[in-house]
């Protein structure tokens, strides 16, 4: 079906011309994260964190002194940026947040829809692409939570897709920084961009272009940083951190195959959320069977069509690196439009009979059109259970219950929920409220075993403990701290240790396991003092 088809047929039976559907998909986007519920969901996961680094951002603390997290953090920066104009008009921080998230989330199908348009040049391939991408329930729900790096991802990785088809190096150079300065496998973006460059009329201008965008963002990104002082610390924990302590690369087959479960969702059986992703990468094989069979053919259309060579190389790349190292499912989105694109391409190519009975394509629309509705009503609830345990007020009032204990002077640590912190509009004790992957060796090494909060000599009067599974805690927290009554938030069991007048000599018995027990009630409890340099463990 050719473009001037499409676009004439989709004209005569809507009567719409292209540039309203992107409108049409922001605006399902929009719903589908209002059935979520923006306005009580509560903040879960390590969107809790992501959010109280860009909240001390808004407040004056530069990412990584306020909190150690291994993620470049533009996102992060400009969640902050969003947090300090909501302050302007009385809005809370949380909210603030949670709208450049939500506007950003329908920016990704707005652009995914032209993104398909441009790349198949068929309008039916758009449709079918944006509306399979509402199948996708977590990036959905991620986008509504606010604070997640990599649904900005997404939204910069489709930028640069469309900047490397209208042939715009610099704006492709822009794109793909922000997107590397989202989360560093990006980089992949970036590294594969000369297979479309050099393709072009004057390839060593486009790719000098290109340059310039991406080291321009760059520069600037990094400049803050030496401005306040925390370069270093910057390198240290995005770069020579995921380098040495969490590089979980496995080449195993029984990994591969496990983490292909999880790409595509079949992990735990076919459902309508494992379709999408599994046609998407028949699609992908497919093609990569006619580059084999048809090699002649299949390089004449790339050097026609050169951002065709860019998109799939930068798949291809992307699908590796998650089969050999996959952390979680949201680093399943930095290929989830790719594959929306790819089922549209093989749901399609049975609709090309249709080529002679323009209109037969119109009415084909309607119910995949309408269809849509019972997509955007049903699939963000798909794991909305997982979250119901609690809602954001009672987030809030424990957040306010911290503001109480700040106004006593009292200090705290959080440890796996910091968000209370950022409502309190306060710092964490010492800039480690998270641990993940790597932390308890990086920990020992860089403070010894067991890692023990000491500034200054003096201990936090606070501890919050939830998700903190730092080795060794065991070992001294009962003998400092004695457990206060709190309450379950979420699916986490927030722990209040309250510091002792006097540590006990020792504790017998103390395991990491007693530390997990859920107590009845928690909001009685958080403090939190401005993030300060940890000492050596005494």
């Amino acid at each position: 079906m050719s473009d001037s088809q499409t676009t004439s047929i989709l004209r005569g039976t809507f009567g719409l011309p292209d540039y309203v559907w992107p409108c049409v998909y922001a605006l399902l986007a929009l719903v589908a994260c209002w059935l979520v519920g923006p306005l009580d969901v509560p903040l879960i996961a390590d969107n809790q964190h992501y959010f109280f680094i860009s909240e001390r951002f808004a407040s004056g603390t530069p990412p990584h002194l306020s909190h150690f997290d291994p993620k470049n953090a533009l996102s992060m920066m400009l969640t902050g940026g969003a947090i300090m104009i909501g302050r302007a008009f009385g809005m809370l921080d949380i909210y603030s947040a949670r709208l450049l998230s939500v506007l950003v989330t329908a920016g990704c199908y707005a652009l995914l829809w032209i993104v398909a348009r441009r790349y198949a040049r068929s309008g039916l391939t758009a449709h079918v692409a944006a509306l399979a991408a509402f199948t996708y329930n977590q990036f959905i729900i991620m986008g509504t939570v606010g604070a997640r790096p990599k649904v900005f991802l997404v939204f910069f990785i489709l930028c640069a897709f469309l900047a490397i088809q209208a042939r715009r190096p610099l704006l492709s150079g822009l794109a793909t920084a922000a997107a590397f300065l989202c989360w560093q496998p990006a980089l992949l973006f970036v590294g594969l961009a000369p297979l479309a460059l050099i393709l072009w009329d004057r390839p060593i201008r486009s790719m000098l272009w290109f340059a310039a965008g991406f080291v321009a963002l760059t520069g600037l990104y990094e400049a803050y940083f030496v401005y306040h002082g925390a370069f270093w610390e910057q390198i240290e924990q995005a770069y020579r951190f995921p380098s040495q302590y969490m590089s979980g690369l496995e080449f195993r087959w029984g990994a591969i195959r496990m983490r292909f479960g999880w790409i595509t969702k079949t992990s735990e059986g076919i459902s309508l959320r494992s379709v999408v992703p599994s046609l998407g990468l028949a699609f992908v094989a497919g093609s990569m069977l006619w580059l084999v069979v048809r090699p002649f053919r299949a390089l004449l259309f790339l050097r026609e069509r050169p951002e065709w060579a860019y998109m799939i190389g930068t798949g291809l790349v992307a699908l590796a690196y998650l089969h050999l190292d996959y952390q979680g499912f949201p680093d399943r989105f930095i290929i989830e439009p790719l594959l929306a694109i790819g089922f549209a391409m093989l749901v399609c190519l049975p609709l090309q009979w249709l080529r002679s009975s323009d209109r037969a394509i119109g009415p084909a629309l309607i119910p995949l059109i309408g269809g849509v509705s019972l997509v955007v009503a049903t699939i963000p609830r798909l794991d909305f259970e997982d979250f119901r345990g609690a809602v954001l007020p009672s987030q809030l009032r424990v957040g306010q219950r911290v503001a109480e204990l700040l106004a006593e002077d009292k200090t705290i640590w959080a440890i796996g929920c910091t968000h209370f912190l950022a409502f309190a509009k306060h710092g964490n004790w010492v800039p480690y409220g998270f641990f993940f992957r790597g932390m308890d060796r990086y920990m020992g090494e860089r403070f010894g075993r067991p890692y023990i909060p000491f500034v200054e000599g003096e201990l936090p009067d606070v501890v919050l403990l939830s998700r903190g599974k730092l080795e060794g805690i065991a070992t001294w927290l009962p003998r400092f701290y004695e457990r206060v009554p709190g309450e379950k938030i979420f699916d986490s069991a927030v722990v209040f240790w309250k510091k002792r007048e006097e540590p006990l000599d020792h504790v017998a018995g103390a395991t990491y396991r007693s530390l997990r027990v859920p107590t009845r009630k928690v909001g009685r409890q958080q403090p939190a003092q401005t993030a300060q340099p940890a000492q050596p463990a005494q």
